[in-house]
């Protein structure tokens, strides 16, 4: 199984938008396909 996972600093002065997780989130998880199968990538945003 490949996941993608997206994280945030929540001390951050503006923290983000539903929609920018998600796609951070989203292109973790190609990342984690395209690497091979079992990885997991991390998005930190």
């Amino acid at each position: 199984m490949s996941v993608g996972v997206a994280l945030h600093d929540a001390q951050a002065a503006v923290p983000p938008s539903a929609d920018a997780i998600l796609a951070s989130a989203d292109a973790a998880m190609y990342r984690s396909k395209g690497a091979g199968k079992d990885r997991l990538a991390v998005a930190r945003i």
